[in-house]
This record gives structure tokens, C-alpha cells and sequence, in this order.
């Protein structure tokens, strides 16, 4: 049977740790720490990632929704310019047909 180094022994208890649904003692050098679920342990920094990934994709709209904004008053100034030429051909029209 292979002896264990210290190291895989290590990463041993960790992965324990991290696959464990209860709170788990780890001994490590001459200590022992309490470690919780792995979830406690991940749940900040997915929580984080997470509310980044919200606030990025927030970003994203609010940046398309202002675009949407401007591409339509761009829109509608460049109809009423189209209207008001036309409104300038029919006065330009009706004095010549009287």
C-alpha cells in the first residue's frame, strides 16, 4: 500500500471539505480550523460574480436602451424635417395653381 504524502493528504481533506454537506474539522499543521459546507465558503465570491454578471448585463440594457433613445429622436427629427419639406412643396404647389 502507497504512503500518503502530507500534500495529498491535504488536498484529500480539502476536496472532503469542499463535497461535505456538514461542517467538517480540518487538521492542518498542529491546529484544527472549522471549516463550514463548501457553499459558505463559495457562496461570497458567487454571490459577487453573480451581482457583477447582473450589473454588467444592467449596463448592457440601460447602454442599448439610451442608444434606442437617441437612434429615435434622431429618427423623428429627420421625419419632421421630411414633413416640413413637404408641407413647403404643397404651399410651393397650391400658389402656383392659383
Amino acid at each position: 500500500m502507497k504512503m500518503m504524502s502530507e500534500e495529498d493528504a491535504l488536498e484529500t481533506n480539502v476536496s472532503e471539505i469542499l463535497d461535505s454537506p456538514e461542517t467538517t474539522t480540518l487538521p492542518l499543521f498542529e491546529g484544527q480550523f472549522q471549516w463550514n459546507k463548501a457553499s459558505s465558503l463559495k457562496t461570497p465570491l458567487s454571490e459577487n460574480l453573480t451581482q457583477k454578471h447582473l450589473m454588467d448585463k444592467r449596463l448592457a440594457i440601460a447602454d442599448l436602451e439610451k442608444q434606442k433613445l437617441e437612434n429615435d429622436l434622431k429618427f423623428q427629427k429627420e421625419e419632421q424635417a421630411l414633413k416640413l419639406e413637404l408641407l413647403k412643396l404643397q404651399i410651393i404647389n397650391e400658389k402656383k395653381r392659383l
